[in-house]
This record gives structure tokens, C-alpha cells and sequence, in this order.
């Protein structure tokens, strides 16, 4: 996968079992849809799987390493800027990917458990009797 920011090569990545791609020039990070909630959740798969998925993913990214412009999983182009969690992400509109640039994934992270932390408490409130 080339790299939306620079336009280098990605690298596949474990993180917290989930398989993201992640740019060694600029360190920016591509996460696939649902990817996020995965991480924040801890919910990601054995490295035995994670392995099998970066091999799969790798022979189906062979042949588009030279790509560049638009979504760099879909080739939608047209990433849609949107202020989430504080920062301005990059989302592809069709397949719902998300690009972080360097640092951001933890500030997302970080306020993505805060967001599931204060829900938690609201349901809880309003669930006592």
C-alpha cells in the first residue's frame, strides 16, 4: 500500500492484534474500517492470524504499490477531511479507511476510551433503578 501523506511504501504492523499499515518514512498509520474500535477494545486476533492476513493482504497489494492519489485501499479518489477526536483524519468515503498522521492514533485512542468510558456511565445511570 503507498503511503496517502508521501507516497511511500506501508508496512504491515501488529497492533494489539490487529493488522494496520504503517508508513516508516512519515509513520503516519492506515487503519481499515472498524480497525479503530478493535484496537481501542483490545479485541484483535492471534499472531498466528494476524500473519496469514498480512501474507494475503500483501499478494493482493503486489500489483498496486505504484498507485497514488485517492484512497490507498479502494482507489476512490477524494479522501474526505473530518475533526474527530481532535484532530482532523483523512476518511475514504467508500471504503470507510481511515489515514492518522504521526501521533494521532494515540490521541484518537486515548479519546475513543474516554468516549466509551462517559457512554458507559450514561447507560449505567440511566439503567439503575
Amino acid at each position: 500500500m503507498v503511503c496517502l501523506r508521501c507516497h511511500n511504501e506501508m508496512k504491515k504492523q501488529n497492533v494489539n492484534g490487529v493488522l494496520v499499515d504503517r508508513c516508516l518514512s512519515c509513520k503516519g498509520i492506515w487503519l481499515d474500517k472498524g480497525e479503530l474500535d478493535r484496537i481501542v477494545l483490545r479485541e484483535g486476533d492471534a499472531k498466528d492470524k494476524v500473519i496469514r492476513e498480512a501474507r494475503h493482504e500483501k499478494r493482493a497489494e503486489k500489483d498496486i504499490l505504484h498507485f497514488v492519489g485517492g484512497c490507498p485501499k479502494c482507489h476512490i479518489p477524494g479522501m474526505q477531511k473530518r475533526r474527530r477526536f481532535g484532530i482532523t483524519i483523512d476518511v475514504c468515503g467508500g471504503c470507510g479507511g481511515t489515514f492518522f498522521d504521526k501521533g494521532e492514533l494515540d490521541k484518537a485512542v486515548a479519546a475513543k476510551k474516554k468516549e466509551s468510558k462517559v457512554v458507559s456511565f450514561i447507560h449505567r445511570f440511566f439503567s439503575a433503578k
